[in-house]
């Protein structure tokens, strides 16, 4: 209820027993009750409690003037007495509001005062337990420091040497992108027509065909793996313990037209990375020889485009043992230049993603190596879909790759498993 509203009520109350309609107004304050007074604090502090009394008290007593003048006269002087006693009270509601939200402002800044004393203190205690670990851990650090630095000292290629596994250089090619690929030393024995039947066996298909009709695979003493076409009007036979002799003295291989061939393995060809664009390809092989002399000639086979580049690649061909010093150096130097050196292998792939032809004798539709749709590899649109083609086509479940992916596409490696077995590694 408002103040207003309870003036209003007060002004219109009737005379309570009290009243004395002949007795003055002054009679009547010296009659208010005892428990209607307030008696102030001998401090200037309020409490809450304190308020409530004041408020009761002066309620009451406004209660009583209120009534004492509405029994006097309607006079000009009783409306104004009335409008300032209202006024007064209408001021100590105000006062009694403003000092209540006060102390309650009070109450709670002490409380979050203690809070914060108490977070503060819990704080300390922790950060002083994290200073004696931290003086343990250090001095248990320091111990070990000094302890190692008694022990042997070994250098950061010494450290890494020791857990990291060496490369086999001679038993196994390394090349960009691709896991390590076993040599096998497997046998190879090469056939090829008798002078005297070059005339009817001119390609290597007829000389496989001759091979097939006319010898069985069991006089050459071991297990065949694999039969591919060589150079030239050649078959090439591969597998394990394969005896060239027995074979090659075998009655029914000479009717057939067909005789042991020396085998003709390729030479192993290397790629050196960061060559100046300025080197050409005899400065390049010259300054191989400078820089590793009594190595065996290099044969420059390809120069890759440098395009706005200052560097490129170079792809070289040597011999096993020139292999050998290249790789286990890691790098050559061309004059002021070190450059790094590791194996190459080039797999023939057609635009059909195909292996072992060239698009010009292809008679295949465009095949994508990314996405196998029907369409050349440089104009694919959803690279991020990959499929392999070559992998789908072996039935091979895991073919969500490239095809020119050397890592991870199995027929692709496998073509390159079965390229190592042709080159010459020592």
């Amino acid at each position: 209820m408002s103040p207003q509203t309870k003036r209003d009520k007060l002004v219109t109350r009737p005379p309570t027993k009290r009243s004395k309609p002949d007795a003055g107004l002054e009679d009547y304050i010296d009659e208010l009750d005892d428990d209607a007074r307030f008696t102030p604090h001998t401090t200037m502090s309020l409490t809450g409690e304190d308020l409530k009394k004041l408020l009761q008290s002066f309620s009451k007593n406004h209660a009583t003037l209120l009534s004492m003048i509405a029994i006097e006269r309607s006079t000009e002087k009783n409306k104004k007495i009335q409008a300032a006693v209202n006024s007064m009270c209408d001021g100590f509601f105000s006062v009694v509001c403003a000092y209540t939200a006060k102390l309650a402002y009070f109450d709670l800044a002490n409380d979050c005062k203690e809070a914060l004393t108490a977070t503060c203190n819990n704080i300390n205690e922790a950060t002083s337990e994290l200073k004696t670990e931290a003086a343990k851990t250090q001095s248990a650090k320091s111990s070990a420091k000094s302890t190692c630095c008694r022990s042997s000292q070994r250098s950061y290629a010494r450290a890494t040497s020791d857990v990291a596994p060496k490369r086999d250089i001679v038993n196994a090619v390394s090349v960009s992108r691709v896991r390590p690929i076993t040599i096998k030393k497997s046998s190879r024995i090469t056939v090829g027509p008798r002078e005297s039947e070059e005339a009817s066996l001119r390609d290597a298909p007829a000389v496989k065909a001759a091979l097939v009709r006319s010898v069985n695979p069991a006089i050459l003493g071991g297990r065949v793996e694999r039969v591919h076409y060589g150079r030239g009007a050649t078959v090439v036979i591969e597998g394990e313990g394969l005896c060239a002799d027995t074979f090659g003295a075998c009655p029914e291989l000479a009717a057939a037209g067909l005789e042991d061939k020396p085998s003709s393995l390729l030479d192993p060809r290397l790629i050196v990375h960061g060559v100046r664009v300025e080197f050409t390809g005899d400065e390049i092989g010259e300054c191989i020889r400078q820089d590793m002399p009594g190595t065996s000639p290099i044969k420059i086979i390809y120069l890759y485009p440098a395009g706005n580049k200052k560097q490129r690649s170079c792809v070289i061909e040597t011999s096993a043992e020139t292999r050998r010093l290249l790789l286990s150096r890691g790098r050559v130097n061309l004059r002021w230049h070190s450059c790094r050196v590791e194996d190459h292998l080039s797999i023939m792939q057609c635009r059909c993603s195909g292996f072992s032809h060239i698009a010009a004798r292809c008679e295949k539709e465009p095949c994508c190596a990314y996405c196998a749709g029907e369409h050349l590899s440089e104009a694919c649109t959803t690279r991020n879909q990959l499929k392999c083609i070559n992998c789908v086509r072996a039935g091979l479940s895991d073919y969500s790759h490239s095809a020119k992916d050397k890592d991870r596409c199995a027929v692709l490696r496998q073509r390159i498993e079965q390229k190592t077995n042709t080159i010459n590694y020592g």
